[in-house]
């Protein structure tokens, strides 16, 4: 996806402990109801075979949220195509324009175990999984990818600035004292 990305890095020069980019201007949409799925996939739309599960597939990035609502992404113009699209009935659509983040490298698991709760690495991160969860106080939608060395976040766009701070105050804890942060984000 072509959409400009701002970065923050935590790392000793050489090789990056910890990337976070924040993808918020990454187009997205969403909607839910008990005909989603099937409206989904009429328009061409991979599906996750689960309840809580995400798929990749082509120009899409669809996340399903419980049994009935789908987070999707992709390129501005296939978010702008679906958004107009005529929605049977029971399909609802949902905006999802909060903050959205990667968090990427070898220091993510440890950065897990301080600001949540779930212990991914006891998940089948094969199976996908999509985690509602809360981090450092917030409600979040996790999305770990199977070596767990990446985490896609979304949350509440009004709190950006307070996770930000809270990741920069967090570095220590995590013994990386020879690691420097570059604001960006």
């Amino acid at each position: 996806m072509t959409m400009p990305e701002r970065q923050t890095f935590l790392h000793n020069w050489s090789t990056p402990l910890l990337r976070v980019v924040d993808r918020s201007r990454q187009p997205r949409w969403g909607c839910k109801g008990p005909a989603a799925a099937s409206w989904l996939q009429g328009q061409g739309i991979p599906i996750p075979p689960g309840s809580n599960s995400w798929i990749r597939d082509g120009a899409w990035a669809v996340y399903r949220l419980g049994r009935s609502e789908f987070l999707l992404e992709a390129e501005e113009f296939c978010i702008q195509s679906l958004r107009q699209s005529i929605r049977q009935d029971s399909v609802y659509p949902v905006w999802h324009d909060g903050a959205a983040l990667l968090l990427e490298g070898r220091g993510v698991p440890s950065l897990l175990r301080q600001i949540c709760s779930v212990d991914f690495t006891a998940l089948a991160l094969d199976t996908r999984p999509v985690v509602l969860t809360s981090m450092m106080g917030v409600s979040v939608i996790a999305v770990p990818e199977a070596d767990l060395q990446k985490i896609s976040l979304w949350f509440d766009g009004s709190y950006s600035h307070y996770f930000q701070e809270m990741l920069e105050k967090i570095v220590p804890d995590l013994s990386l004292s020879d690691f420097h942060v570059l604001r960006g984000l």
